[in-house]
């Protein structure tokens, strides 16, 4: 068995408590609760730039490099290790509090179609695209499937939006 990284406990229960784990109808209650909280926030927090990054791989370290850009500006958030899914989106919306000028958003989609529901989620000022790998084969067998759901960040961004495209990779 591989060694845990220090503080993975921590991050798990930022997902999910032992109760939840036991009690799946209260987790979709709990999961729709903070999806709702989060869309009623994210509209209440119109002066922060929400900036939302997505790719197959490098989300987390672009993730973590933007916001120290971005931290010596300005005060910045950004989503907790890798909670990219469906409740670490809404929590990392929660985080963000009215003095942040900038919330950094990982967003990943295991899922046909979620990229669209983070989009209208997050409502991102900013969308980054990093690149298309094979991930998620039983969900997306071809790459090209795969790059559809990205894409679908793209198209659900709102008027005026910007989107920043990884110009080295075909598929984006």
């Amino acid at each position: 068995m591989y060694p845990r990284k220090p503080g993975i406990e921590k991050l798990a229960a930022y997902y999910k408590t032992p109760f939840l784990e036991r009690h799946p109808l209260c987790w979709w209650l709990y999961v729709g609760f903070l999806w709702v909280v989060a869309a009623l926030w994210r509209r209440i927090m119109f002066r922060t730039t929400f900036i939302a990054i997505t790719g197959s791989v490098g989300k987390t370290t672009a993730k973590e490099s933007l916001a120290t850009i971005l931290a010596e500006h300005a005060p910045t958030v950004k989503s907790k290790g890798t909670a990219n899914w469906i409740s670490g989106v809404p929590l990392a919306i929660l985080q963000v509090r009215p003095w942040h000028r900038y919330a950094v958003i990982e967003i990943g989609a295991a899922r046909r179609g979620a990229m669209r529901y983070f989009a209208r989620l997050v409502r991102p000022d900013v969308a980054l695209i990093l690149a298309v790998r094979r991930e998620h084969t039983a969900e997306f067998p071809t790459l090209q499937e795969m790059a559809a759901e990205k894409a679908l960040l793209a198209r659900s961004l709102p008027a005026g939006a910007r989107l920043v495209l990884n110009a080295d990779d075909p598929l984006v």
